[in-house]
């Protein structure tokens, strides 16, 4: 069951960008501690290349068109800065920065700023994310709560094992209009994991 709920400054209006978080790509892996001092070499690369191949595979990816990003890199650590016209070209950057050879983590500081045509009510957008929430099969029968203000989706409730609060939060970000999603959705420990009781 899921629902829709709106704060009392729901119409209230502003840009909203999401607070920075360093996220580490699960691909990019310095050498194994087994291997030699060649293959640590081949996997160092400056902070200027990696910066290049940033701008370049941003320039190029169709998911993140049209936007206005930087890229600066430091240390291996890539911070993205800009804006996009949605959460979900907010999110493409950061994975195709993430992809690059080399790329230890990325802070992503983008702000979406939708285009006037494309803001959204926060009572329609909280209907329209309820909505597709209910749709998705693996949470059709959990208690979440979408709750928006301004734009931003505030998700809570109680979920059975971190994949459904994974697919809770990348079901809100794709609802058009969404500015930012906060996913506060617990997940219940199962019975499984619970110690046993012995009488």
């Amino acid at each position: 069951m899921f629902a829709a709920l709106v704060r009392s400054d729901a119409l209230s209006s502003g840009g909203l960008s999401g607070a920075p978080v360093i996220r580490a790509p699960a691909l990019s892996r310095t050498a194994d501690s087994g291997a030699g001092d060649d293959m640590a070499q081949m996997q160092f690369r400056s902070d200027e290349e990696i910066g290049r191949d940033v701008r370049r595979v941003l320039e190029w990816d169709r998911r993140v068109q049209p936007s206005d990003i930087a890229a600066a890199v430091l240390r291996g650590i890539v911070t993205l800065t800009g804006t996009v016209d949605s959460l979900f070209q907010r999110w493409a950057a950061e994975d195709v920065a993430a992809s690059v050879r080399g790329v230890r983590g990325v802070s992503n500081d983008i702000e979406v700023r939708l285009p006037v045509r494309d803001e959204r009510n926060d009572v329609d957008l909280s209907l329209a994310v309820a909505r597709a929430l209910a749709l998705d099969p693996a949470l059709a029968e959990r208690a979440v709560t979408a709750i928006v203000s301004s734009g931003q989706v505030t998700l809570e409730g109680d979920v059975e094992d971190p994949r459904e609060k994974d697919t809770a939060e990348r079901i809100a970000s794709q609802v058009f209009g969404v500015r930012e999603v906060a996913n506060h959705v617990s997940v219940r420990e199962s019975a499984a994991s619970s110690p046993a009781l012995h009488l």
